[in-house]
């Protein structure tokens, strides 16, 4: 791919630059530690619109839940960041005990508000940022939420595909996109072409960013997919590796015509999640990444500033501002909010757990980008699962655009870069 992002000022291949050589490393390495290695999450909650069928007979398709002696002890008996108490803890204590994400000038309220005003307020501030949510991550410990390792359930292919998972993706460009548009996105759609340049910035920008989504999640499945040759086949090992062929069938323009409008996609939505991780730098940089470990929360915290570093001084970010700048575009934000809303939900309807636990992960973490980005204000406090899923959705997207590298030296060294066929590999 070459040339410009479209709809930001921005190049493709400096997108690239940035993410191979300085962001990917970085996050790789952030992403191992256990604040963001381990998450809290529901994945036994019912489909909300329809009858789904959960019963996936392939074992890969399995998520190996943490016993509690696992998790770090410092996360063990915090429930939630939605935990009133978490949200606001006492002065004297607040330096151990505010918890990561939280703003630490709430502690200073005991000072001057009475315990029942500091919960008035606490809901006050819960209230205003319901209307700001733009996904619901239901993991109290009252159901039946468990602690996921995300490093021992790495997103591959699993083997979950035809009807069912067509079901998921027509929900979601069919119904919580804007109509004709969303054809263009949807695989297999009768009117294969890209976003019409016509539709108003906000619309193409919600669409291009979930085409990014679903093309990151294709180009993870094709990077780690299930490769079976007669050696495992007998020994019954497992290889997981990148699937050239899958590839080219999903992205390249002689199998795909959408196939690079979709990569493009991808480095938008990249490029609209970095934003947001460098709008919400100041909220982050007062985290404490509580896991019951100071030393590690310490070296995590580092880790995260200097990513919030390098994140601020890129040069050419996605430029929020311009979106929702007329009046009537008030109610174009709120209906984009809960499409978007929607498809959170659809993600409870996938059948394949270990497919269902990325898709939350990581459109809770967009979801997390477009709070941060549509805000008018940006928010007090961001909570546990707003920050690793953020996080974490980054990283698929990072690790995505890092793996087409790796794709395009093994189209080059298999003789597509000058084959005969017509066409040349140009990533």
């Amino acid at each position: 791919l070459n040339g410009p992002v479209d709809d930001c000022a921005c190049e493709l291949k400096s997108v690239a630059e940035f993410n191979n050589r300085i962001l990917y490393p970085r996050l790789q390495a952030l992403l191992k530690r256990n604040y963001f290695r381990y998450v809290r999450v529901n994945l036994k909650a019912k489909c909300p619109f329809w009858e789904a069928n959960w019963l996936c007979a392939m074992r890969h398709c399995h998520v190996d839940g943490c016993q509690n002696d696992e998790v770090p002890p410092g996360m063990r008996d915090v429930k939630s960041m939605s935990d009133d108490a978490a949200n606001c803890p006492s002065s004297q204590s607040a330096g151990d005990q505010v918890p990561a994400g939280s703003d630490s000038n709430l502690g200073e309220l005991d000072e001057t508000l009475s315990p029942t005003s500091q919960a008035a307020f606490v809901k006050w501030s819960d209230h205003d940022d319901s209307l700001l949510q733009f996904c619901e991550w239901d993991d109290d410990i009252g159901n039946s939420s468990q602690y996921v390792d995300l490093l021992r359930n790495p997103e591959r292919y699993t083997g979950y595909r035809g009807e069912a998972a067509h079901k998921i993706w027509r929900s979601i460009y069919e119904e919580n996109c804007f109509n004709d548009p969303a054809s263009a996105l949807l695989p297999g759609g009768a009117q294969m072409r890209t976003v019409a340049q016509s539709q108003c910035l906000e619309i193409r920008v919600y669409h291009r960013l979930i085409s990014g989504l679903h093309t990151s999640i294709n180009t993870h499945l094709s990077h780690k997919y299930l490769l079976l040759g007669p050696q495992d086949r007998l020994m019954g090992t497992q290889n997981w590796g990148p699937n050239v062929t899958e590839f080219l069938v999903r992205f390249h323009p002689e199998f795909e015509p959408q196939g690079p409008v979709r990569l493009k996609n991808l480095h938008f939505t990249f490029l609209a999640e970095l934003r947001a991780l460098a709008k919400a730098a100041p909220v982050l940089r007062r985290a404490k990444f509580f896991t019951g470990s100071e030393s590690d929360d310490a070296e995590v915290a580092q880790l995260v500033s200097d990513i919030l570093d390098q994140v601020e001084q890129f040069p050419d970010h996605f430029d929020e501002s311009q979106l929702f700048r007329e009046r009537d575009k008030i109610r174009l934000k709120s209906e984009i909010r809960e499409k978007f809303f929607n498809i959170t939900r659809i993600m409870d309807c996938v059948g394949c757990d270990k497919c269902r636990l990325w898709g939350k992960v990581q459109t809770a973490g967009l979801g997390t980008a477009l709070k941060v980005l549509f805000s008018p204000n940006l928010p007090q406090y961001l909570r546990r699962h707003e920050i690793v899923t953020l996080f974490n959705a980054l990283g698929r997207l990072s690790e995505s655009i890092y793996s087409l590298e790796e794709f395009k030296g093994l189209l080059s060294s298999n003789g597509w870069a000058a084959s005969g066929r017509g066409f040349r590999v140009d990533l």
